[in-house]
């Protein structure tokens, strides 16, 4: 396709100019020249998807953190340890209870039976941890953040809980503010006898904290702002 149009007689008549030369040939040709022209159109896209698709950066996975501070043997000495105490708990509990128990002692011992692949998943979830945590840095404090990484990396996971149980509280606190403030607006607007904004604050104020009283006042005042269908599912 392209051998004509690059082995075309460039030199020739001195009058005749390349443009002149190229409309000839197009003009004998069109088929392949429009072919040509759609090639050579088309071949600088395709380059353009293939280099997004094969060379632009992959976005960031977590890795296994390179500077965690316990071993294999150390990993292990913990997972006995959390069947010991899994064990004893068992010896306590009856029921659900010790059936849920006796799976998780199953579930440890599953790891040490294959505790190189266990070690490795423990490395790659504490990657995944600290990502967490410096997501959440402005909440934490610099400070706190590298005594929780620090202890992340040495196997110790309990001031990473206690950092996720504060934040998660804090949300529940501002999500019940959120809610009473919603249950407000829908006193005010069933003051006004404005049927249709209360049960748009109750609803909400429902969806938030489905408490007994947030769920009768929406269910009442989507019935009264006749939204049968929305009243149903509270």
């Amino acid at each position: 396709m392209l051998n004509r149009l690059f082995n075309f007689p460039w030199s020739g008549e001195a009058e005749a100019s390349i443009w002149e030369r190229l409309q000839e040939w197009a003009l004998s040709n069109p088929a392949e020249a429009v072919t040509t022209v759609a090639f050579l159109i088309g071949a600088p896209f395709i380059a353009f998807v293939w280099w997004r698709k094969n060379m632009r950066a992959k976005p960031d996975t977590p890795t296994s953190p390179v500077n965690v501070t316990f071993d294999i043997a150390e990993y292990e000495r913990q997972v006995r340890q959390r069947i010991a105490e899994a064990m004893e708990q068992r010896d306590r509990a009856e029921g659900a209870e010790r059936d849920q128990l006796n799976a998780q002692i199953v579930e440890l011992n599953g790891k040490l039976e294959n505790i190189e692949p266990a070690f490795e998943a423990a490395k790659a979830r504490i990657a995944e941890l600290e990502t967490r945590l410096d997501k959440m840095g402005n909440q934490i404090g610099g400070d706190r953040l590298a005594e929780a990484r620090a202890a992340l990396e040495a196997g110790d996971y309990s001031i990473a809980e206690d950092i996720f149980e504060e934040i998660e509280a804090r949300a529940q606190i501002e999500v019940q503010n959120a809610a009473d403030a919603a249950v407000g607006l829908g006193q005010i607007a069933e003051e006004r006898v404005k049927w249709h904004d209360a049960a748009n604050h109750y609803a909400r104020a429902a969806r938030l904290v489905p408490s007994y009283d947030n769920l009768i006042k929406a269910g009442n005042f989507l019935w009264r702002a006749g939204r049968s269908e929305e009243a149903s599912q509270f």
